[in-house]
């Protein structure tokens, strides 16, 4: 697994969970429960890595975004974004704090 990979899946996982807050404070807890059925299995895929994993992961994903067309976060999109795209939109550079001072 790459670096940038697992970047993609740590910003999926922080998008399911903006999601799950935000679809509890509208009730909407079954749509909570399939996010949640569908995304509990990453980290475990994380850990054990492969093709097998990769493919896993595509068709979680897709499965919950075909159920919930109108999901705030496009995950497969994340996750099949260039690297470039990917580290513009997410990975900002910071600035250096020692040149602040």
């Amino acid at each position: 697994m790459t670096p940038v990979l697992l970047q993609k899946l740590l910003v999926i996982l922080q998008r399911c969970l903006v999601e799950v807050r935000n679809l509890s404070l509208a009730g909407h807890h079954e749509q909570v429960y399939e996010l949640a059925e569908s995304f509990h299995e990453i980290p475990s895929l994380i850990r054990h890595w492969d093709e097998r994993a990769e493919r896993e992961l595509r068709c979680l994903l897709e499965d919950y975004q075909s159920k919930h067309p109108g999901s705030p976060y496009d995950y497969l999109a994340i996750l099949d974004m260039s690297k470039a795209d990917f580290q513009a939109m997410y990975c900002p550079p910071y600035p250096d704090p020692v040149s602040m001072a």
